[in-house]
């Protein structure tokens, strides 16, 4: 649910998701503290979940804006 002030709850995932990304990307064949082997599977699966999440990001943000009239 987006808040009209701060950092939304999407947008929170999506930097942790990034965050995760840069890790991946400089551990390619280390494995998680989940047992998950980092390769370029799981790198792809999380630009693509990124990406998702900021196609949401940017609908709902074009809502509230013509909506409410909101910027953040």
């Amino acid at each position: 649910m987006s808040r009209q002030f701060g950092t939304t709850d999407r947008r929170r995932v999506i930097d942790w998701l990034k965050a995760d990304l840069e890790y991946y990307e400089n551990n390619i064949g280390e494995t998680t503290e989940f047992r998950t082997v980092i390769d370029q599977k799981l790198i792809d699966g999380v630009k693509k979940r990124i990406a998702q999440l900021e196609e949401k990001e940017d609908r709902m943000d074009r809502w509230r804006e013509a909506e409410f009239g909101l910027d953040d």
